[in-house]
């Protein structure tokens, strides 16, 4: 499953709350505006107010940034109370229906599943997908917002080195492309052995008086060090695909900020461009840059809690064998 398909996928658990939701969207914005608007306030300071020594842009400036500060921590703070306590409802639902789906399968289905793997989805799943909605904001929705924002400013500014930045889309998104579905892939097989670990630990405890009785606990041992050699082997294939999906970007990035700070300085040098503007176009590149190289992190973590929705989807997605007939009594 690709980052994009995950994240619709779990949109669908929010839509129970449009208005939270359109909340916590009307604050992004403000914040994302904001972002998009201090570069273009340095560069008008710079232009306007430190070059002609005018003290009255300074002044004003600075007012109206004083103020566009309080309003964007105050929209801020408000929309991560307001996720808050969204997310939470949603992981709570996430735990509720699958156990509520539980008590209504029929024993044909626990004969399909171990109770290790099952108690994994509630273990390790859930909880990838808990950390994926801890830093959904931070991480996913305001990056992807202030891209768009960014991108706006740059053209606004100086539309050559605004061409010239969008190099960063293949050389951030390449890597991604190539990486991703052996992470995906990857982090679905640690989840399946992490499950199998579980079931071991199950399968020991249950019967615990046979392994006594029998002298198998070497035997016993043995087989959970095999196991656990999985897990471990698995964990390292996966880190080793998602360091190459992070570096990736994050090579490309730092690249092309040289390319641009040495063609807009050449520009500026020439008069092609005011000294603000390429401050203004400079800041608002490695801040673009940072939201790109920001999603690419995310990307792992999201592969990772995909794996994990998935195997909770799957519960939700089971029918019983034997339903109820129309009208039954309890």
């Amino acid at each position: 499953m690709n980052p994009v398909t995950y994240v619709l996928r779990l949109l669908r658990w929010f839509m129970n709350r449009p208005g939270a939701l359109a909340c916590v969207g009307c604050c992004l914005m403000i914040e994302v505006s904001f972002s998009a608007f201090v570069p273009m306030a340095f560069s008008h300071l710079i232009d306007k107010g430190i070059t002609p020594r005018n003290s009255s842009v300074l002044v004003h400036t600075l007012v109206v940034l004083g103020i566009a500060i309080l309003v964007t921590t105050s929209a801020g703070i408000a929309g991560e109370l307001v996720y808050a306590r969204l997310s939470s409802g949603v992981l709570a639902r996430m735990r509720q229906q699958p156990f509520d789906h539980l008590q209504s399968l029929s024993p044909v289905f626990f004969q399909k599943y171990s109770a290790g793997e099952l108690s994994a989805r509630y273990s390790t799943d859930l909880s990838a997908v808990e950390q994926t909605l801890a830093s959904w904001i931070a991480w996913g929705w305001k990056p992807s917002l202030d891209v768009i924002g960014y991108n706006v400013v740059m053209f606004t500014v100086d539309w050559r080195l605004a061409l010239m930045a969008q190099l960063l889309w293949p050389m951030t998104l390449l890597g991604p492309r190539i990486f991703a579905p052996r992470a995906t892939a990857a982090a679905a097989q640690r989840k399946k052995r992490e499950a199998d670990l579980l079931t071991a630990v199950d399968e020991a405890t249950a019967g615990r008086n046979v392994v006594r009785a029998f002298g198998l606990e070497a035997v016993m041992s043995q087989r959970f060090a095999a196991r656990l050699q999985l897990v471990a082997t698995t964990a390292v294939r996966g880190a080793l695909f998602t360091t190459a999906l992070e570096r990736s970007a994050s090579i490309g990035i730092f690249t092309l900020q040289l390319a641009i700070l040495g063609t807009g300085g050449w520009m500026a040098f020439n008069g092609a461009i005011t000294v603000g503007g390429l401050v203004a176009f400079y800041t608002v590149f490695v801040s673009l840059s940072l939201s790109l190289y920001y999603l690419t992190q995310y990307s792992s973590v999201l592969i990772n809690s995909a794996a994990g929705l998935v195997r909770i989807e799957e519960v939700l997605a089971e029918k019983t064998a034997v339903p109820d007939a129309p009208g039954a009594p309890d």
